[in-house]
């Protein structure tokens, strides 16, 4: 047994590489499923099958080499994430809370807006019953345009614009909606656009294993598939 690693990491360059062993018993197993052309008797079964356990040994101890290669690197990771967890933690909090302050100061303010527009259409809505009931009094064509001009006045100095809502400098609000789907099977019949459906192709399969004939929406037909452990004979490498 060789305990020569079957990947080469170098952190510092950042590559990765196979060593020669690796690709040495990669070769020797393939050239020797190169030979197998044909499969017409049972020896040539015996012969494939065995160079298929030779390539699934290599193949198995490269998976195993990848993860080995991969896992501190992914461990790295999750210490990053896990420190930058702790280290944004109490700033997180914070702006959550003021956020929540400044939104709730935000309603407010477009609670304020709509009661002032509110109240200015009430006043509009009174200065043109006034500016109608003094038009029908009118006499003259000339009458009425110094009726009208008269009230746009008043309109312009009684009912001041409405203050809009209160911005700071880099701000900008927007509506948005917190969302609980408390029945999804409701929502699916209704809304099929807004739920994502897949197949569990598992299930499925245990469904056929267990006699059933028909699954709705699913269409299938049965398949061989050779099974072949890999070889004890191809010698293993340390990963």
């Amino acid at each position: 047994m060789s305990n020569e690693a079957l990947i080469i990491r170098n952190d510092l360059q950042r590559t990765i590489q196979f060593t020669e062993t690796a690709n040495a018993l990669k070769q020797v197993a393939l050239e020797k499923s190169a030979l197998i052309a044909k499969v017409r008797t049972a020896e040539d079964q015996a012969q494939a099958v065995e160079a298929t356990a030779g390539l699934k040994r290599v193949h198995a101890d490269a998976e195993k080499a990848r993860k080995a290669c991969k896992d501190p690197v992914i461990k790295f990771g999750r210490d990053i994430d896990a420190a930058h967890a702790a280290f944004t933690k109490d700033l997180g909090d914070e702006i959550l809370r003021l956020d929540t302050l400044v939104a709730g100061f935000q309603q407010m303010e477009r609670e304020r807006v709509r009661a002032e527009q509110q109240r200015e259409n009430e006043r509009l809505t009174a200065l043109e019953r006034e500016r109608a009931a003094e038009v029908a009094k009118a006499q003259t064509l000339e009458q009425v345009d110094e009726i009208k001009a008269q009230y746009n006045e008043r309109a312009a100095l009684e009912v001041p614009p409405v203050r809009p809502v209160a911005k700071a400098a880099g701000q900008s609000v927007t509506e948005d909606w917190e969302v609980e789907v408390f029945d999804i099977q409701l929502l699916s019949r209704a809304h099929p656009g807004c739920v994502k459906i897949e197949p569990l192709i598992s299930q499925i399969k245990g469904l056929l294993k267990a006699g059933v004939k028909e699954v709705a929406g699913v269409r299938y037909k049965p398949i061989l598939r050779n099974v072949v452990r890999a070889s004890k004979d191809v010698p293993a490498i340390d990963v």
